[in-house]
């Protein structure tokens, strides 16, 4: 059997939804990965906050520790006042502690969390590597190989005359334009 122009046309129509389909899906794992990007700029900006915080404390301690140098020479003569001063500044420096200990373990568990954003990015583009490659392969994965059982038996084209898979065609009124064909097959 001879392929005809309606024929020609239908598998023209039918590559062209399959090409609208991948396009479909090359945006939306556009957008996805958009979205990956913009927790990532989010956890950034986090990160930073808690950095800066740390800074102004920093510098904050280092003004306390200047004005306890002041009130201690203010009130070193005074015993009962010393003593009281020195219980002040112990529950200071332990709360300090405590506070770097709490910043140390946000700042650690930031760590965690952006090294768990990386590696979950990082699979998530390697898995839609693995997609976008599958969905390349499509025809000559599933289609191809039952395509001569189809042209016989369900599309009645009639004994195989010529099967083809990956087959390009330059157009004769057009040589600029070019059409690839994953897989053709000719009956009688």
């Amino acid at each position: 059997m001879v392929v005809t122009p309606e024929r020609m046309e239908r598998i023209e129509e039918r590559v062209d939804r399959l090409e609208t389909i991948f396009g479909q899906f090359m945006t939306q794992t556009g957008i996805a990965l958009r979205r990956i990007d913009r927790s990532v700029e989010r956890i950034d900006r986090s990160v930073e906050r808690i950095e800066a915080t740390i800074a102004e404390m920093k510098a904050e301690g280092a003004r306390d520790r200047e004005e306890s140098v002041k009130w201690r020479e203010a009130v070193g003569r005074d015993r009962e006042e010393s003593v009281k001063w020195r219980e002040a500044v112990e529950r200071d420096r332990e709360e300090s502690v405590k506070w770097r200990e709490a910043v140390e373990r946000d700042r650690e568990e930031s760590a965690r969390f952006r090294a768990r954003s990386e590696q979950d990015s990082r699979e998530m583009n390697k898995r839609w590597g693995e997609l976008a490659k599958k969905m390349g392969t499509l025809v000559e994965d599933i289609i191809s190989p039952s395509l001569r059982r189809m042209g016989l038996e369900e599309l009645g084209c009639g004994e195989e005359h010529l099967f083809v898979e990956r087959i390009s065609r330059t157009r004769s009124d057009n040589p600029k334009l070019r059409r690839e064909f994953d897989a053709l097959y000719v009956g009688s």
